[in-house]
């Protein structure tokens, strides 16, 4: 779809504001995929993978409320292209700074945790040593 845009030349008879968009789009695609693919920075490619892919997802929409908006008799199309950003951008960008810090919390890896079965049917807690709790193990039945 990002190849096709560039042969869309009507509307503004060469290149124009969809072509813009499309760049950025492009950009912010590209942007969110080369940390995933290089793994780098080693600490925070999740975080800048998720921010942008974050962006290009608000673009579509923004898009995407712009096509419908478009469809409406009487919008001028600088009123069409004013209403989609703000009614899509402005809340997203607020909701992506507001929840942003809990979305990019790193938590190491755990590791899976196991319980053995004592004698008689017991289950004492992974990494408990001499001291460990022990609790009643329940046991299932398939039919």
């Amino acid at each position: 779809m990002l190849v096709t845009c560039f042969g869309i030349y009507r509307q503004f008879q060469g290149f124009g504001i969809f072509h813009v968009a499309a760049l950025l789009s492009f950009l912010t695609l590209v942007a969110g995929m080369v940390p995933v693919l290089r793994r780098q920075p080693a600490r925070s490619w999740q975080q800048l993978h998720f921010s942008f892919m974050y962006a290009s997802v608000l673009e579509l929409y923004v898009a995407l409320v712009a096509e419908m908006l478009v469809r409406v008799p009487g919008l001028a199309f600088w009123e069409v292209v004013a209403v989609s950003v703000a009614t899509v951008v402005l809340p997203g960008a607020a909701l992506f700074w507001r929840f942003r810090p809990g979305w990019h919390r790193v938590e190491a890896p755990r590791k899976p945790q196991v319980a053995r079965i004592a004698p008689g049917g017991r289950s004492v807690s992974p990494g408990a040593g001499k001291q460990g709790t022990a609790c009643q193990a329940e046991r299932y039945v398939l039919p």
